[in-house]
């Protein structure tokens, strides 16, 4: 946090508006919670295990090597299964970086 924050300092001191408080407390105020972000950390791992459970579990009951092979074999509720835990993998993705463009800034 103190590099964080010698950073900023610095960059504030060349008068970027990009960098200044206020710009940077608006930026602040539209991220996830700390609470947010375990309960997604916690989510995302729970579903992972699951998904590697049935795909574990479809793979040693198929009788091919390969999992796209095991896939094709899967029944359809397990591929709906499936599906729905890889979109709750995807949607509780970490968030993306924030960027600051200062190229207008020199």
């Amino acid at each position: 946090a103190w590099a964080g924050a010698a950073i900023v300092a610095e960059l504030q001191r060349h008068d970027l508006p990009a960098f200044n408080t206020e710009t940077l407390i608006q930026e602040m105020r539209y991220q996830r919670s700390l609470h947010d972000l375990y309960e997604r950390v916690s989510r995302r791992s729970k579903v992972k295990n699951q998904l590697k459970k049935l795909l574990h579990k479809n793979f040693i009951s198929s009788s091919s090597k390969t999992q796209q092979n095991s896939s094709k074999a899967m029944p359809m509720s397990q591929k709906m299964d499936m599906q729905r835990l890889q979109e709750i993998i995807v949607d509780t993705a970490p968030d993306s970086l924030i960027i600051f463009d200062v190229e207008p800034y020199g």
